[in-house]
């Protein structure tokens, strides 16, 4: 809280205090105020290492950020929020969270403005496909405009020419309407390996790039990141179990790309990625998060878990292993600018800032280890994939469209494909009436 002109900040709110140790951090998003402006209401979001562990919740407090008080949970919580003139305060859901492709729906619950206690029992308001954002109300209560993001993350694929410094334009692999996140490529760089939430629930499909099928190679309860093992013979994957508790161990799984039945290799809590070297390296590794501490565990795919290698005090993070398996690349989500890379035989890290593209979200090592693919955005909106060596020198080697998302970008063993994860499709703005 500020004073209009900047002065006396203060801080009301803070998600850290008394959380969960099971929970990895917190977001507060959107805040909004009362009809008479003496209380605010937010959405917490507190997020577990595991794939379906998160909390949400609707809390009002006072304008000094005392008298908490809860209105609702409910994992299908999404981003909209506002509280109108009557009373209401109108939030959006996500129907079923079993089901990506399930309806998302505005919701009204009436709370006393002063006291911020519910009056009576949630109401649904409307419903439809896509995501719900930026809700807004107008002064009589008769109508609601929000956004309405029917976009989701497709697999592209893009070549390097001889001799040529920059991508190809990328052509879309998956054609369907799915949500499909490509992880890896088969040892011959002719197939991605990527995960879809096809018949709702997240498999494993390969897909050769010049055919607009793929064959399903993993199925599961909730199976996702695809990756090689060392030799390239085994995929290992992530499993879990949907038991909407975050203390629930995830299982890290493998099986042959030659067939048979898949095998466990371990289980733990709070596992959030996994990433193999090449050989002649056998290092295979998979990181956990407790609070801001980053864990990095050293694992087998035949005989399971190993010790730990590594950690960092960064807070969440997102990394890759170099593929002769002496170096870790970090990004920081607190210091989106920079890179940590950390020597796995020494220890040591070292720090470098990338100047220029202060917003770096992930990273991928090149196929021969010599620079880092790293999706970033233009000051004008518009992405871009780059470049970036071991120094933090970056070029641009794909431009894409204005206000387009790149999330990340997986290059073929061979180095002469990347696939990239696209966000494609439509936002568009609708207003109900008389609600």
């Amino acid at each position: 809280m500020m004073e209009f002109n900047g002065a006396n900040a203060r801080r009301i709110v803070n998600a850290a205090a008394g959380l969960d140790p099971a929970y990895a951090g917190s977001e507060l998003s959107p805040v909004v105020w009362s009809p008479t402006g003496e209380r605010i209401a937010y959405i917490q979001f507190d997020f577990s290492p595991t794939l379906n562990g998160h909390r949400h919740s609707i809390w009002t407090r006072d304008s000094n950020g005392l008298d908490p008080q809860l209105v609702m949970t409910g994992t299908g919580l999404r981003w909209a929020l506002y509280w109108a003139a009557d009373g209401r305060i109108i939030y959006s859901f996500h129907e079923d969270e079993s089901n990506d492709d399930a309806a998302h729906s505005l919701w009204a619950i009436k709370a006393d403005s002063r006291t911020g206690k519910v009056e009576g029992s949630p109401q649904r308001l409307s419903t439809g496909f896509g995501a719900i954002d930026s809700l807004t109300v107008n002064a009589n209560g008769k109508r609601a405009v929000f956004l309405r993001d029917n976009r989701g993350p497709q697999v592209f694929v893009a070549q390097f020419g001889k001799n040529e410094r920059r991508l190809s334009a990328p052509y879309r692999l998956t054609l369907d309407e799915n949500a499909n996140q490509p992880y890896a490529w088969t040892p011959d760089s002719k197939s991605v390996l990527f995960a879809s939430n096809r018949n709702s629930t997240l498999k494993i499909f390969k897909q050769p790039i010049d055919q607009t099928t793929a064959e399903l190679i993993v199925e599961g309860r909730d199976v996702s990141i695809p990756r090689l093992n060392p030799d390239g013979s085994e995929i290992l994957y992530m499993e879990a179990y949907r038991p909407g508790s975050v203390s629930t161990p995830l299982t890290i799984m493998r099986k042959s790309l030659a067939g048979g039945a898949p095998q466990e290799v371990l289980r733990q809590t709070a596992i959030r990625n996994i990433q193999c070297a090449r050989i002649p390296s056998k290092l295979c590794l998979f990181h956990i998060q407790e609070a801001s501490t980053t864990r990095f565990f050293s694992f087998d795919p035949e005989h399971g878990k190993g010790s730990e290698v590594a950690r960092t005090e960064t807070g969440e993070v997102n990394w890759s292993l170099s593929p002769d398996g002496s170096l870790l690349a970090i990004v920081g989500y607190e210091h989106p600018d920079r890179i940590l890379f950390l020597s796995l035989p020494s220890g040591v890290v070292r720090e470098v800032v990338v100047n220029d593209w202060p917003q770096l979200s992930n990273v991928d090592w090149s196929a021969d280890g010599e620079g880092l693919f790293m999706p970033s955005t233009t000051s004008d909106s518009t992405p871009v994939l780059l470049l970036v060596d071991r120094e933090g020198k970056a070029r641009v080697i794909w431009e894409g469209q204005k206000y387009g998302l790149l999330l990340w970008a997986i290059p073929s063993p061979d180095g002469r494909y990347v696939a990239l994860n696209l966000y494609v499709g439509e936002t568009n703005v609708w207003m109900i009436e008389n609600f």
